[in-house]
């Protein structure tokens, strides 16, 4: 079965917006080429195979069902009132039903005995392009654009085990708002110059790439003495960060009070009920713990008086490491009211291995503080809801002496070496720069893009944009 789609254009409320990119809510349609260059690509290509153990090809590819998906570009403008009236047509308001839900839910028996090479369904998913625009609900100024390039999914489900594999060539967050000389309407959308805050140092590397590996405890790799089940191993290379504070914080703004109240209209109450005794006895009989490793190469972050300064700081770290791991405590929990001989906590042990501070002036660079290294070990507590329904059963009240306690505070333990910086006058000046442009430097704009402030403040800028001639 083989679907196609070649484009697809969603309109609304097009006079409101100036710039022509913010006219559509979704298109498939690159803006920087002529139309019917763009529609060669197709927007979604979807191509089903699905082979019965029958199958004379069946032998060699040993593949059930097979799902190649290949989406070419797509851009969505988040205008938050749309999507907000949107998603009400497809969630149902809140009732009396949705009050309370269950914390989890027992754990599927199922068991296989089929062959563990052959694969029940396979799937291939590519991406040329998905761009996202965060557009300000009150302003219609775009602030930020999301773009996603070059990514791949590969998803194998097999009798035994399911394996996860994702490329992403390349994550970009750029600040289209101009700031220090910030936009506030959409009628100067031909001044918009977006700059990079997040994106890949090196073209020639994917920037992110993900592996899961998830195995059945009847599976040969499966580890049942450690109880690891599931694998994670993430990689990150050639990161680069331009930080802008102002931006960073309204950015912040719109996410919680803007597009989170739009992809969920409604308020929920819900009341959790406390978890069965005897399904936090199946889970902890059946626990599952899972094997992460994650792995930054050598990320920089940079720190500019301005976007289009030529003389900024650059923090330069070294490579940086995360691995988790499973450990047994008995310090955590007092009256049990059965036998009880440790809980499962998790560590997460974070490396640095070297950081230095350097001074950029066009194509020269200066170290402007000694290398240092960072190391740092936090754990935190596992299965608190089992624990509490299988051994406070049958408890005193609440505030008894006598009553099962169980500690879910994080520990933290951390080292860092001395930063020791070396400094001239020019780099103290640069360093004060960067630091009154990113932090005390006001652009006068809060009260247009900020949603958190008082009602008698949006007042006085609802007056001062009425009296403007």
């Amino acid at each position: 079965m083989k679907i196609k789609l070649e484009y697809l254009d969603i309109v609304d409320f097009p006079d409101k917006y100036h710039a022509p990119k913010l006219k559509k809510l979704v298109t498939s349609v690159r803006y920087d080429q002529e139309e019917e260059d763009s529609q060669k690509t197709d927007l979604i290509e979807i191509v089903m195979k699905t082979l019965d153990r029958t199958h004379p090809d069946y032998p060699e590819a040993k593949i059930g069902t097979q799902i190649s998906v290949k989406f070419g570009y797509l851009f969505f403008n988040m205008k938050p009132d749309t999507v907000s009236q949107t998603m009400k047509l497809f969630i149902a308001p809140p009732n009396e039903n949705s009050k309370t839900v269950r914390l989890r839910a027992e754990e599927d028996k199922t068991t296989y005995t089929q062959d563990s090479d052959h694969i029940m369904l396979k799937i291939n998913i590519e991406l040329q392009e998905l761009s996202i625009k965060l557009i300000h609900q009150r302003t219609l100024v775009c602030m930020a654009e999301l773009a996603v390039s070059h990514a791949a999914i590969a998803v194998e489900k097999k009798p035994l085990s399911t394996h996860i594999a994702i490329i992403l060539g390349n994550i970009q967050l750029f600040d289209t708002n101009n700031w220090p000389n910030t936009i506030d309407s959409n009628l100067e959308y031909e001044k918009v110059q977006p700059y990079e805050m997040v994106g890949v140092g090196e073209p020639s590397k994917n920037l992110l790439e993900f592996k899961m590996d998830s195995y059945n405890p009847a599976h040969p790799l499966a580890d049942n003495p450690n109880k690891l089940f599931n694998h994670i191993d993430i990689k990150i290379s050639s990161i680069r960060i331009n930080y802008l504070q102002q931006s960073i914080f309204r950015l912040i703004d719109y996410i919680q009070w803007q597009l989170m109240p739009a992809v969920r209209p409604y308020k929920y109450d819900l009341v959790l009920i406390g978890m069965p005794k005897h399904i936090g006895e199946q889970n902890l009989a059946n626990i599952q713990f899972m094997d992460i490793k994650i792995h930054i190469q050598a990320p920089i972050l940079t720190l500019k008086p301005l976007p289009t300064s030529t003389n900024y700081l650059e923090i330069r770290l070294a490579d940086i490491s995360l691995q988790n791991g499973i450990v047994k405590d008995s310090t955590r929990f007092k009256n049990p009211c059965k036998p009880l001989d440790f809980v499962y906590c998790e560590t997460y042990d974070i490396k640095l291995n070297g950081m230095g501070i350097y001074r950029v002036d066009g194509e020269n660079t200066a170290q402007i503080s000694k290398r240092t290294t960072l190391g740092l070990k936090l754990e935190r507590t596992l299965m608190y809801d089992e624990y509490v329904a299988v051994y406070s059963d049958g408890q005193p009240p609440v505030g008894s002496p006598e009553r099962f306690t169980f500690d879910m505070s994080i520990k933290m333990d951390g080292r860092i070496a001395p930063i020791i910086m070396l400094l001239q006058r020019d780099d103290y000046l640069l360093v004060m720069r960067c630091v009154f442009f990113n932090i005390q430097y006001d652009d006068v704009k809060e009260k247009l893009f900020m949603s958190n402030i008082s009602m008698e403040f949006q007042n006085q800028g609802r007056l001062a944009s009425n009296c403007v001639l």
